[in-house]
């Protein structure tokens, strides 16, 4: 894939310096009119704390009966799409950089919430995603779909995070072939995830052959499944549909911004958005500029949309599904990368 070498100018660098300039100028006018924004570690915690007591909260609902199971399977999504949000922002260090115990307290509490990937495993995995965004070697976004054709293999990769594993071995050995640090080691990645992605799992299985458990184990199981599998599922489900679809692959030049994401701010997403926080539509502004934690982020985003517009930003480009997240909109029908599809993004 072609790249913006050292020595030439990158033809997109106004633009992408214009965009920067508007979010950076969006961000110093909030952080000035509400000098709360100031206090940083205290709203990361007051995130974290809300998140934790609202998930009791509907715990507590649900088991005394007061909200039916579907009830509580959807709310609870929210507050845990919630924890992501820290749990990324952690990990850019945006919270408690000086008091390393209180993040790794705060990433083995959003682990066994989220029953999801290890986060100190997922770091390194995501700081290589900004700087391999839409290639081979991004090891993170691919092991959520990013280039995977829509078919039985998609599908079980957005439900589950197990679903990982059945493309593991082809994203190890491309970043292995590109010698891209950090690489993927599959044994590894298993000792470290399956400690909390196995018993949810083992959870399900229990609720799904109810002959095979006692009844204690039954019940204790189901109401694993209804307040922490099922939600989970939900807000996964939706973050990759979304996450993918704001994601080019495949045929972008490597380490130009301009061509990493889109906006998706369409109403048919909007039940999606509030299981991942808006990321179709914010998580651009990440791209740009990567020190913002998620929900200043949220608030810059109405003061940048006209300039992501008026910079050629792409919106709503929906049939990125079809394209298996290819950028360029013809030749979609070869996996082979045309020749003149850098000429053609540059024109876009």
């Amino acid at each position: 894939m072609e790249s913006i070498k050292p020595h030439e100018k990158n033809p997109y660098q106004p633009r992408i310096n214009s965009i920067r300039k508007v979010i950076y100028s969006e961000d110093k006018r909030l952080r000035e009119k509400y000098s709360w924004l100031q206090h940083q570690n205290a709203l990361g915690m007051a995130w974290f704390v809300g998140s934790l007591v609202s998930m009791g909260i509907i715990s507590a609902l649900y088991i005394n009966g007061v909200i039916a199971w579907y009830v509580a399977l959807i709310i609870m999504g929210v507050p845990i799409s919630f924890l992501h949000e820290l749990e990324h922002d952690l990990i850019h260090d945006m919270y408690f950089k000086e008091h390393k115990w209180i993040q790794h307290f705060m990433f083995g509490v959003i682990w066994v919430s989220k029953l999801n990937a290890n986060p100190w495993w997922r770091k390194p995995m995501h700081l290589k995603h900004h700087k391999t965004s839409g290639q081979v070697d991004d090891i993170e976004e691919r092991l959520i779909g990013l280039g995977l054709p829509f078919g039985l293999k998609r599908i079980l990769v957005t439900l589950s995070p197990l679903g990982s594993f059945l493309v593991m071995n082809g994203v190890a050995e491309d970043s292995k072939k590109m010698d891209s640090k950090p690489l993927l080691n599959i044994i590894r990645t298993s000792f470290v995830n399956l400690p909390v992605l196995l018993p949810s799992h083992l959870a399900l299985l229990a609720i799904l052959f109810p002959s095979m458990v006692s009844e204690t184990v039954y019940n204790f199981c189901w109401n694993v499944c209804m307040l922490m599998f099922f939600p989970n599922m939900i807000r996964q489900s939706c973050l990759q549909i979304v996450s993918t679809g704001v994601h080019y692959y495949g045929d972008i030049p490597m380490k130009n911004v301009f061509f990493q994401n889109q906006v998706i701010d369409h109403w048919t997403f909007y039940p999606m958005q509030l299981f991942c926080f808006n990321f179709g539509a914010t998580h651009i502004l990440h791209h740009y500029v990567t020190r913002q934690p998620f929900y200043l982020r949220q608030m810059c985003a109405p003061g940048v949309m006209n300039e992501f517009k008026k910079q050629g930003v792409r919106f709503n480009d929906l049939e990125i599904y079809k394209r298996d997240h290819r950028y360029n909109k013809v030749n979609t029908t070869t996996k082979q990368q045309p020749s003149h599809t850098i000429q053609l993004a540059v024109g876009a």
